[in-house]
């Protein structure tokens, strides 16, 4: 990078793969509220023996259900919406959990209903759209779905910052945040995926937006590194 940038990230925890960015400034707005009850009843599901696939759209999940489910139930295939989060459950579980090529949740419940699922148990956070579950379900495939958490924005961290060179979005509920601050008139917004995208478009028609070609934090910071904040554009 020619020149320093401000790079703001706003999710609740500091990711490796963006730690070692230079100029990075975390503010940790946004609060993981987990669903105990729907937790809870994730673990059983899982365990039934009545699933035979499971969507996973946030490496929140494997995380949150870390201590709750001791090892993944060897019947039940995993789909993830990211690479990010196809990690996280690796990481947590060591199982593999196959991904679209478009790493949304669009792509994700099509490559579901073509690899033959029956049964899905769909993961997700209250604040969820429901494409995914309506493509299933379309397609004559039997889908339960679980808010097993919520994400909540402290718009009390948002009032007092300035605009920055970058803004880090990683979710939809970010980017409507964002969006309704002054960190609208940043220079440029970097998305993790197509939803973060186009979350960002609808609520900042105006704003200059680049989707990470992969939606992991790695693939976020490989972008940031190209950005030469000395130029009048990104």
């Amino acid at each position: 990078m020619a020149g320093r940038c401000i790079i703001v990230y706003l999710g609740p925890e500091l990711p490796e793969g963006l730690g070692h960015l230079k100029g990075l400034m975390w503010v940790p707005a946004v609060r993981v509220e987990p669903r105990m009850e729907e937790l809870s009843r994730a673990v059983s599901e899982l365990s039934s023996g009545v699933y035979d696939c499971a969507a996973i759209t946030s490496p929140r999940t494997p995380r949150l259900l870390k201590g709750l489910l001791p090892s993944w139930p060897v019947n039940v295939r995993a789909f993830c919406s990211g690479f990010g989060t196809a990690a996280a459950l690796r990481e947590v579980y060591s199982v593999h959990c196959e991904s679209p090529e478009d790493q949304g949740t669009r792509g994700l419940a099509k490559l579901m209903v073509s690899r033959g699922c029956s049964r899905i148990l769909s993961l997700r956070a209250m604040e969820g759209d429901s494409e995914l579950e309506g493509i299933a379900l379309g397609s004559g495939v039997a889908v339960t779905r679980l808010n097993i958490y919520n994400e909540v924005i402290d718009l009390d961290a948002l009032r007092d910052l300035s605009p920055a060179d970058v803004v880090l979005v990683t979710s939809a509920v970010i980017a409507r945040a964002v969006c309704a601050s002054r960190l609208r008139y940043s220079r440029a917004f970097i998305a993790i995926g197509p939803k973060s995208a186009q979350a960002i478009k609808d609520a900042c028609p105006d704003a200059n937006v680049v989707v990470a070609p992969k939606a992991s934090f790695d693939s976020l910071a490989a972008l940031v590194k190209g950005i030469e904040c000395n130029q009048e554009t990104l």
